[in-house]
């Protein structure tokens, strides 16, 4: 079995990269896409706040006929 070597530098990441054929880096650049919109996904969860029933309570007023029928469709109406 072929043992494989670990990267531990972007020099030595950039070695193991240009020893691929063209299809796998294509790969590798795809994963690395991946990698970094699942990270500033992440970041944009983090930064949503939680929101709580009633925050606007009192902030949004209905007029009182708001559940009447609209006079603009009277005549599609029974």
């Amino acid at each position: 079995m072929m043992q494989v070597e670990q990267t531990k530098s972007l020099a030595d990441a950039m070695n193991h990269l240009q020893t691929l054929p063209p299809t796998l880096r294509e790969e590798v650049f795809h994963y690395i896409d991946f990698l970094r919109m699942r990270m500033v996904t992440k970041v944009e969860n983090k930064k949503v706040k939680k929101r709580h029933a009633g925050t606007l309570k009192g902030e949004v007023v209905f007029s009182d006929d708001f559940d009447e029928p609209l006079e603009d469709f009277e005549e599609y109406m029974p």
